[in-house]
Formats: C-alpha cells, sequence, structure tokens
C-alpha cells in the first residue's frame, strides 16, 4: 500500500472503458483500464477526449521546478457549457502531509480561475 496516493477518474471512453489514473506521494503514476460491467482491470488502450484545452497546463511562471495543478469545478458543466478551474504552480504534491516543502521559495504562485466554454 502507497501512503499519499491518490485516484481520479479521467472519464469513460467511446468504447465503454473506465479510465482512472493514479499518482503516489513519490512521484509515481500511471493508468488502469477498466471493463465498466465487471470492473476488472483489461489491457487495452482507450481514448479520452481531452478535459480541458490546449494549453492549459502551460506554466504561469519561469520559476524552475515547479508544477502545474489543475482542479476542476466541483459541479461539472453546466448546461451552458461553462466550467471553472483553479490554477496555480507548487513543488509537487503534499497530500496534506510536507506542506512546508512543496511551497516554493521566493513568490508564491498566482492562483488563476479559468472560464472554459
Amino acid at each position: 500500500m502507497t501512503e499519499g496516493g491518490h485516484f481520479r477518474l479521467a472519464g469513460i471512453s467511446e468504447d465503454g472503458l473506465i479510465v482512472v489514473h493514479w499518482g503516489t506521494e513519490e512521484g509515481g503514476s500511471g493508468r488502469y483500464t477498466l471493463d465498466t460491467m465487471t470492473l476488472e482491470h483489461v489491457q487495452a488502450m482507450a481514448r479520452i477526449e481531452p478535459q480541458y484545452p490546449d494549453g492549459i497546463r502551460d506554466h504561469i511562471s519561469n520559476t524552475p521546478g515547479l508544477s502545474v495543478n489543475l482542479v476542476g469545478d466541483s459541479g461539472g458543466i453546466q448546461e451552458d457549457a461553462v466550467q471553472y478551474v483553479l490554477k496555480w504552480e507548487s513543488k509537487g504534491k503534499s497530500h496534506g502531509k510536507h506542506a512546508p516543502a512543496v511551497i516554493p521559495d521566493g513568490p508564491v504562485s498566482r492562483l488563476v480561475i479559468l472560464k472554459i466554454q
């Protein structure tokens, strides 16, 4: 078992496969592809449409060693097709354990609210 591991639903492919991205506190990552009927892992490639537009993961600053973080609107996409996303940079994920270690030295990253249509 990995402490600090996380999972994120990437989406469901057109052919009905569930794709889950995973990551560890140590920086390991990958993806699971699951059959929607049995929820068993399958060895198949699944194409998921991008959730965000191209360029959204571009860096905000030119401070070296920072990662771009995105958190989508928990309300989901509304009828008017508007979605909000928070974007900021950090030295990695703390998973609530090592907050001072991931706060960059120098200026703190801007927190940006993006409106996607």
